[in-house]
Formats: structure tokens, C-alpha cells, sequence
């Protein structure tokens, strides 16, 4: 199971994994630079923190833990994460459930002037360095910072895309119905369900009031 932002990281999971543990050896873990797990040395390309490296740290930590096969549950970024776990380790993942996410590709390429204005972050945390850490430093706490890195993750996406790469676990998506990416729609259709397509199998999916 893995979380999304710092401010939440593993404890995001605190009322949900009391219910599953009956069931279920659960890996509770925070993603490289989140929460308790350690923050690898930032570099100008932010390779150590594309979703493919993250996604390669989670499964070397299965591993260790002696979990070749696994099933995988994400939130938000650890959701992002499990998307590209699922293209880069096919075999690895028995099912895979994302929250509260669309793709990156989608995000960017459905971008109009009205999520724009709900999803001003993307926006701004993708300009270069250091006009972003600049206005965030001057004060941080009314900032509530989380990188994009937009570049990173839709040069992931691009390349997946043109690979006509495909998760082939079975999969579900849940997303809460206020959310800003629950907007992304077409007629009486999720884009969560259109927008993945041409890389995901059919999906269980739903919107869950918030």
C-alpha cells in the first residue's frame, strides 16, 4: 500500500489496514522521500524520483520482504506509482487499485483553462528551477509543497504510450467525486476509464462521495 503526499505518507492508511489485516499480510510503506523512508540526493533530471525509480525501490523492497507477487493498492502518487510498476514489472502485480488519480498524459493533454484553474500547481510546480522554490521559500507554510515533476513523468508516459505498452493486471480505480481530476470527463464517462485504454486492461471502477 502506498501513500501520496508527506504531510500523509503510511499513516494515510491508518483506518483502512486494521480492516485488512485479518485478510491479508499488508507492506504499509512510505515511497522514497515521503514520511520515514529515506530522501535520496535530489539531481538536475530528478531521476531518483521519476515514478520508474520509485517503482523499481518498491520492488526490491518486496523482495527483501519475500514478496516476489503482490497485490498493490495507491493513492495519488503512490497510485502513479503502481501505474508504472504495472508497465515496468508486468508479472509482479496480482491486482492493482489506484485512488484518487488520472493519468499523467491525460492530465496534461486534457488541460483547459478551467482545471487549470483547479489544478494551478501542476502549472506552476512545472516551471523551471528556481521560480517555483523561490515564491514557495519566501513562505513556506502558507505553501503547501508537492512536486509535479511534470517533465519526468510525462516523458515516462510519452514513452510508454508510443511503446503501446499495457498493464495486464487486473486493475480498479477509485476516485473521490469532488475531486478536481473527477472533472476530466467526456459524456456520461469517467476519462479515468477512457483516458486508460490504450494501456490498461477493463476495470473495476468507481466514484466514491468525498
Amino acid at each position: 500500500m502506498y501513500a501520496s503526499q508527506k504531510r500523509r505518507c503510511h499513516v494515510l492508511w491508518h483506518r483502512v489496514a486494521p480492516t485488512l489485516a485479518p485478510r491479508f499480510t499488508l507492506i504499509i510503506a512510505d515511497l522514497p522521500g515521503y514520511g520515514w523512508s529515506a530522501a535520496p540526493p535530489a539531481l538536475p533530471d530528478h531521476a531518483p524520483y521519476t515514478k520508474r525509480a520509485m517503482a523499481h525501490a518498491m520492488v526490491e523492497a518486496m523482495e527483501t520482504l519475500g514478496f516476489v507477487r503482490f497485490r498493490l493498492a495507491g493513492h495519488d502518487r503512490g497510485a502513479r506509482v503502481g501505474y508504472r510498476l504495472a508497465l515496468e514489472h508486468p508479472g509482479r502485480l496480482e491486482q492493482l487499485a489506484v485512488l484518487d488519480i488520472v493519468t499523467t498524459w491525460d492530465m496534461w493533454h486534457r488541460m483547459d483553462a478551467r482545471l487549470a484553474a483547479r489544478a494551478w500547481h501542476w502549472l506552476f510546480l512545472a516551471l523551471a528551477e528556481p521560480f517555483p522554490e523561490k515564491l514557495i521559500a519566501s513562505d513556506p507554510k502558507f505553501f503547501f509543497d508537492y512536486r509535479a515533476a511534470a517533465g519526468t513523468k510525462a516523458q515516462s508516459v510519452d514513452f510508454s504510450m508510443r511503446a503501446r505498452s499495457r498493464i495486464i493486471t487486473r486493475l480498479t480505480r477509485i476516485w473521490p467525486g469532488s475531486t478536481p481530476c473527477a472533472k476530466i470527463t467526456v459524456p456520461a464517462t469517467p476519462a479515468i476509464c477512457n483516458m486508460m485504454r490504450p494501456i490498461a486492461p477493463p476495470a473495476k471502477k468507481s466514484a466514491a462521495p468525498c
